[in-house]
């Protein structure tokens, strides 16, 4: 096969970079038939900068992009046959996108304990709990609208559960103790985000009614919104 074609063939015009082929997308083609060679460049308006192991392609993120924000519940002392102790909800304006919850904490004496991460539909009511700070990652974004809260006595009523998203048990060391806690961390990165829409969606870490006796937790979830 010959590859590569020369313009102006009589006149000794320029020689154009080609590969010849024989089939497109797995279609044979006709005989002769050429792909002209391309190299990739990449500036601005007027500007070309070839593509080189000194000069790699600059790859936006679309992600990276999007408006992101941290909320931190610190030392939460969870109530008796705790339920919900950290919640998440959705917002009036804006799609939350969660990436990662994570958890650690401390109790009187070392134990496995059992979290678990519930899908609801509607919103809790009553208990005692606080609003937490939404903590942009770049202080150009706009103020976060998702509503985290802590909670130090279980909601009155707790939201319509759609399911369980995780279910998972974890070692909590004792006050004292020279043994590392484990820390839990649900990510949704590596799948799908999970999506808030809505101020009656939320996600919830609940305790599954157990009291964890001088339970006192940490717990930070991340997100996007769009």
């Amino acid at each position: 096969m010959a590859d590569n074609t020369q313009l102006n063939f009589t006149s000794g015009g320029d020689i154009i970079s080609a590969d010849q082929i024989t089939t497109l997308n797995g279609v044979p083609v006709s005989t002769g038939e050429k792909m002209q060679r391309m190299k990739l460049d990449f500036g601005a308006d007027g500007i070309a900068t070839d593509v080189s192991i000194s000069n790699p392609l600059p790859v936006y993120s679309a992600s990276a992009a999007l408006p992101t924000y941290a909320s931190v519940t610190g030392g939460l002392m969870s109530a008796i046959t705790a339920t919900d102790i950290v919640t998440i909800y959705g917002s009036a304006t804006k799609i939350i996108n969660v990436l990662s919850i994570t958890i650690s904490g401390i109790q009187t004496t070392a134990s496995q304990v059992l979290f678990i991460l519930t899908n609801r539909s509607s919103v809790n009511t009553g208990g005692t709990s606080v609003v937490q700070i939404n903590v942009p990652y770049d202080s150009l974004q706009p103020a976060g609208t998702a509503t985290v809260r802590g909670y130090t006595v279980n909601p009155a009523t707790l939201g319509a559960a759609v399911g369980n998203v995780n279910r998972d048990r974890s070692f909590v060391a004792g006050v004292g103790s020279a043994t590392h806690a484990n820390i839990l961390e649900w990510r949704f990165t590596d799948s799908k985000n999970f999506v808030l829409r809505g101020t009656s969606e939320g996600l919830c870490i609940n305790l599954n009614a157990e009291t964890i006796t001088g339970g006192v937790f940490n717990v930070r979830i991340e997100w996007t919104e769009t």
